[in-house]
């Protein structure tokens, strides 16, 4: 299979196709514009033919018969996603026949947006206004209104995980949650946009909430889809199943410059994770399930993350959190004045490590 996404500069392909990319063992990315960014550099502009003397790498014929010929060679290892804008009809044309004669198979998606849209997404990943690529945007929204570019995907108003279920779906990929740990207790497995019930369910109960975001902060679905399903990048959110029952939820992310200053780590070079979590069904409470979850959690972060510590901060008043950390190894270090405003008033914590030294 060969699922090809098109669009204006800064309309999010690649965005798009790095997320489709995710849990799709058998698949990988291929990106012509790496071929491009190598003509560039080897081809002199004496042997370019006269209509190749531009600065677009897709008027180079050899660009072109080259993206089909390694999609070829690289279509008979792994599936393929490949991101990339190109809005001359011919070129266009060329580089999708090509592709459907490697693999019947071949889906193309357009991906478009207003101006204003693509013009703030440039400027989010950082391009300088007015460069090369927002030049592009009104020759690519012309071009994209020919039929012949479909099937077309508005975004203005998707989110990542939405455009790229929109394409699942079309292609007939069943979208399934990538199990992050799976043992004899547990299975922790990546948040899907199906699990948008179950969260705001449980963040909207007061047992919960007495121990995570606060009784005085219920979410509802529009919140728990802010809060949760934001895209935030480095941050992995989960759910916890026993018994294949959803059970709680846990997240980890390597923390940031600013927590390091905090905790006292600024000066120095481990690999530090942060981590939360609940289990929010109070029939799953006192029965050990948090201590394996943990220890889980903690292994697979240091076997497969690299991890040098583990950090977590629970208020100072949360004993069973507390207990269940140590029983894990995990140690308090630090204590963190007024860290945490939970219920209308600031909360002392406690900064909890585990070092794998």
């Amino acid at each position: 299979m060969i699922i090809m996404i098109n669009g204006a500069f800064g309309v999010g392909k690649t965005t798009v196709a790095n997320k489709l990319l995710e849990d799709l063992d058998d698949f990988m990315l291929f990106d012509p514009e790496d071929i491009g960014f190598m003509l560039r550099n080897v081809i002199p502009d004496e042997i370019k033919k006269q209509n190749e003397q531009t600065d677009n790498f897709q008027d180079l014929e050899m660009w072109r018969s080259l993206t089909v010929n390694i999609a070829e060679q690289l279509q008979t290892k792994k599936n393929l996603i490949v991101p990339m804008t190109i809005y001359n009809k011919d070129y266009f044309e060329y580089i999708l026949n090509g592709l459907k004669k490697i693999d019947k198979q071949t889906f193309h998606f357009c991906l478009t947006a207003k101006k204003e849209t693509i013009h703030q997404r440039l400027l989010d990943r950082g391009e300088t206004e007015g460069n090369w690529c927002f030049q592009q945007t009104d020759k690519c929204i012309a071009a994209f209104e020919d039929a012949c570019f479909g099937k077309f995907i508005s975004t203005d108003e998707l989110r990542v995980a939405e455009i790229v279920e929109a394409i699942r779906e079309d292609v007939g990929l069943i979208s399934k949650a990538k199990i992050i740990i799976e043992n004899k207790i547990l299975r922790i497995r990546a948040l899907v946009d199906s699990d948008k019930p179950q969260l705001a369910k449980w963040l909207s109960n007061p047992e919960v909430l007495q121990y995570y975001e606060g009784r005085d902060n219920p979410f509802d679905a529009d919140k728990v889809e802010r809060e949760y399903f934001d895209d935030e990048e480095g941050v992995t959110r989960c759910i916890i199943e026993f018994d294949e029952t959803p059970i709680g939820y846990v997240q980890f992310y390597e923390i940031d410059e600013e927590e390091r200053e905090l905790y006292g780590y600024s000066d120095l070079n481990d690999v530090i994770y942060g981590m939360d979590q609940f289990i929010a069904e109070s029939a799953y409470w006192d029965k050990g399930i948090g201590t394996q979850l943990i220890s889980s959690v903690t292994e697979y972060l240091i076997r497969e993350k690299g991890a040098d510590r583990l950090v977590m901060d629970p208020q100072t008043w949360n004993e069973r959190a507390i207990r269940c950390y140590e029983k894990c190894g995990f140690e308090k270090v630090k204590l963190l004045p007024k860290r945490e405003l939970h219920e209308g008033e600031y909360r002392d914590c406690w900064l909890m490590e585990y070092s794998k030294r």
